[in-house]
């Protein structure tokens, strides 16, 4: 089965987000409480987080009917997610399945500003919410009444438990069956998609992008695997942007690694877009091969 792992585009959070944690006249402390008051529970995309859902729904519609392939395509329930996932579908002519059990680590919380303690749920919408919003969507894996999300707030090792049972029933043989000769996109998140790799890269390659999977999966950042049923796993290539310009790829992975703090890797990544001349050219024929 062929797995194309796509993380949102930039959200109204991740704009917030930048804008405090940027600012040099607040202390740690004030910029955590700004926040924390700031951010909501279930985000949009912001205006170039369409621009980045656009630019991957044109860029892989070109390349699934290059190689004659179809997507099948499996969405988290969080608005971001699903606004992503909107321009690749109508392109297409497919629907998505909206698939409750891929969210991103610590579901839909809010936070006492006064202890600080996360709790749940926050506000989020309902099937019937996301089907008069995307009306193509298939959301009969949700609970029919009321939010899709209705627990508390996720610990990391329920996270971790979550991501092993997705990465078993991505292993399992009645979804292979259900995708069939398709390509399977699921519209992810980052935090849950370095914990999802963790579990499916097992060994060296687990050692290696454990931790770091943030780091390397910009918005609108994709991953192309293989996966056979018994668990085999083959990665074709980890966070490509192939579908923005080479300017935007720049400044998605620079803005991505200084949101890690790590100076020497934003140069890193800066030097390795501009000498690739931008990849969307370079793996165009690869992408298709592949897909």
């Amino acid at each position: 089965m062929r797995l194309l792992v796509v993380r949102h585009g930039e959200s109204t959070n991740n704009v917030v987000m930048e804008a405090i944690f940027d600012r040099k006249d607040l202390s740690p402390q004030e910029a955590d409480r700004l926040w924390l008051e700031s951010r909501t529970s279930d985000p949009d995309l912001s205006d170039i987080g369409q621009r980045e859902a656009q630019d991957f729904g044109s860029y892989y519609a070109r390349m699934f009917k290059a190689s004659g392939a179809r997507p099948r395509v499996y969405v988290s329930p969080f608005l971001r997610t699903l606004g992503t996932a909107k321009p690749l579908c109508e392109a297409m002519g497919v629907g998505a399945i909206v698939q409750p059990d891929i969210y991103e680590t610590g579901g839909v919380f809010t936070t006492d500003l006064k202890t600080k303690a996360r709790s749940g749920p926050g506000k989020n919408l309902s099937a019937a919410e996301i089907s008069r919003i995307f009306p193509s969507y298939d959301v009969s894996r949700l609970r029919p009444e009321g939010q899709w999300y209705t627990g508390g707030f996720e610990t990391q090792i329920e996270a971790r438990a979550r991501a092993a049972r997705v990465a078993q029933w991505l292993r399992s043989a009645a979804l292979h069956q259900e995708v069939g000769d398709d390509v399977m996109v699921m519209v992810v998140h980052a935090s849950f998609i370095s914990m999802l790799f963790a579990e499916l890269l097992r060994g060296e390659a687990e050692q290696i992008l454990h931790g770091c999977t943030g780091a390397v999966m910009p918005n609108t950042g994709t991953t192309l695997m293989e996966m056979q049923s018994e668990g085999t796993v083959t990665v074709h290539w980890m966070g490509g942007l192939d579908h923005v310009s080479p300017l935007r790829a720049q400044e998605s992975i620079v803005s991505t690694f200084k949101k890690t703090g790590s100076a020497a890797k934003a140069r890193e990544a800066r030097i390795k877009v501009i000498t690739q001349g931008g990849a969307g050219a370079a793996r165009t024929d690869t992408a298709t091969a592949r897909i």
